[in-house]
């Protein structure tokens, strides 16, 4: 059997490694007090769906990927988040394109062209693709509930765009305030290996 792995080469204990060594994990997995938590806003909470109004919005999207239905269907489910307008930023909203018949690919074909989603290859790999950001003008309606589902936000229909302007940002990060010692000067000649 092996022995247990020692990180602490120099032999010493713990107690005798410099402080500024070694880093306090003392509060790493500790949890809040449930006494302390704030849980009003659970409380006051209806347990319904938030909805977005009707109408036109940019979004970004997160993910395009084949997925089965419920009912076993095969279809290709969107992920969208809300970009603008700001105030409901971050919400997020699906679609789903069913692939079950060839009316319903033709639906799905005509929709997801736009993307450059045109052929079952494309539908196989991820998008959007790594360090690859999309973003559709898209009109969101509201559903009626019907049977089990509730009343829901839908993406009718959507066209790719230009990215936002970002927001300006309220606050700056500090500066740090003593000189990184790893950091190397951009006008030293021997930079790299």
């Amino acid at each position: 059997m092996l022995p247990p792995l020692d990180f602490n080469s120099n032999g010493n204990r713990d107690d005798d490694i410099d402080p500024a060594i070694r880093a306090d994990l003392r509060g790493f997995d500790a949890a809040p007090d449930p006494q302390k938590i704030d849980l009003s806003a659970f409380d006051r909470a209806e347990g319904r769906p938030v909805l977005l109004p009707a109408g036109r919005y940019v979004l970004r999207v997160e993910s395009g990927e084949l997925a089965a239905t419920r009912a076993g269907k095969i279809a290709y489910r969107m992920r969208f988040t809300v970009i603008e307008p700001s105030e409901y930023a971050g919400h997020s909203l699906n679609r789903w394109l069913l692939l079950d018949s060839p009316a319903a690919c033709n639906r799905a074909k005509i929709a997801l062209a736009p993307l450059g989603l045109t052929t079952s290859e494309a539908l196989r790999r991820p998008f959007p693709a790594p360090g690859q950001a999309v973003y559709v003008n898209a009109l969101v309606v509201i559903t009626p509930a019907r049977g089990d589902f509730p009343e829901a936000n839908s993406v009718e229909r959507f066209t790719p765009c230009d990215r936002p302007a970002e927001a300006t940002p309220t606050t700056t990060t500090p500066k740090p305030t003593t000189a990184n010692p790893w950091a190397v000067s951009l006008d030293d000649e021997k930079r790299g290996c």
